[in-house]
């Protein structure tokens, strides 16, 4: 498809895929910190 590879575009792709996975970790993680909260990561911080 491209010419040559373009170094700061596959960057920006891999961030943006690294963003999303954060972002959705982080929702599911909250997620179930809701359905049924743990009393030890509450008593740890």
């Amino acid at each position: 498809m491209f010419g040559r590879i373009d170094n700061r575009g596959f960057i920006g792709q891999f961030f943006i895929l690294l963003l999303i996975l954060i972002i959705a970790g982080l929702g599911i993680w909250l997620w179930s910190e809701v359905k049924n909260p743990i009393p030890q990561i509450k008593e740890k911080s």
